[in-house]
């Protein structure tokens, strides 16, 4: 599988010798050996869901489930504030995504592969994802034809990248701030506290109304009943003042009809 991309009069490749050198060497495997996120991920029961749940999610959480009840996402207001930052690197440096409100089950095993250390081939994950990302049909731009609207991904590492191999890239988009503490307070901080709003004890159960509320209720409906009735009768009188009128006049067109036809057609009178 070709992975390269010509920019510039320069190949630059993007595969996973590439990426593993330029992220410098964060795993060294031997020839024809997998990591063992990917050796779980072969295999049919590699991943225990209920581990997972364990690790990922806040405590009485579950997987969002499909109708046949099979576990599809986790959203992120049932996640703890570790797995938040976990997921907000995974989805901003290993699989881009538009949306960080939930993550599918297969980006859940790879949190919870780095959670629990267990190893993973990162170079080999971004080099898979940016040939998807080539893969991907250009559309035109609806607005701007010239544009062209189609995804990408890593674009720091690209522009990086490009530069590793002397191509000089001109960067004109603000590469995401750092996930340190100020950021962490502001974006994952704050839903961890909401989910343990959630969690907190249910109020007591609501009071039955008393019975001068439930007779002022019935009486507000009695008012509110009796001016839509009398809206109706309004309404139902102009219709027939109205149609009052359009007999009238098909009754004078026909007296016109019988000066000049002897067997005009008979409308009737109002009566």
């Amino acid at each position: 599988m070709d992975k390269r991309s010509w920019v510039r009069g320069q190949w630059i490749p993007y595969d996973t010798d590439a990426i593993n050198q330029f992220l410098g060497h964060p795993l060294v495997l031997e020839e024809g050996q997998r990591c063992k996120y990917a050796e779980r991920r072969s295999k049919f029961s590699g991943f225990d869901e209920e581990a997972i749940c364990q690790l990922l999610f806040s405590t009485r959480h579950d997987f969002a489930r499909s109708v046949a009840g099979r576990w599809v996402r986790i959203m992120c207001t049932s996640m703890t504030t570790l797995t938040q930052i976990w997921m907000t690197l995974l989805l901003s440096n290993i699989f881009p995504s538009d949306h960080n409100s939930d993550i599918l089950l297969p980006k859940c095993q790879l949190v919870y592969s780095i959670m629990a250390q267990i190893s993973v081939h990162v170079a080999q994950l971004i080099s898979d994802v940016i040939h998807q990302f080539v893969g991907i049909a250009s559309l035109r731009h609806l607005v701007d034809p010239e544009n062209s609207n189609k995804a990408l991904g890593f674009l720091a590492l690209i522009a990086s990248l490009c530069q590793f191999y002397v191509v000089s890239v001109a960067l004109t988009k603000l590469i995401q701030p750092p996930i340190n503490m100020s950021f962490i307070e502001k974006y994952c901080m704050p839903r961890q506290a909401q989910q343990s709003a959630a969690d907190a004890p249910a109020p007591p159960p609501h009071q039955p109304p008393s019975l001068e509320s439930i007779l002022a209720h019935m009486q507000r409906m009695e008012l509110q009943m009796h001016a839509y009735m009398q809206h109706l009768a309004y309404q139902q009188a102009a219709n027939h003042r109205g149609q009052m009128q359009l007999n009238d006049s098909f009754y004078q067109y026909t007296l016109h009809q019988h000066r000049e036809d002897p067997n005009p057609y008979p409308w009737p009178t109002l009566e």
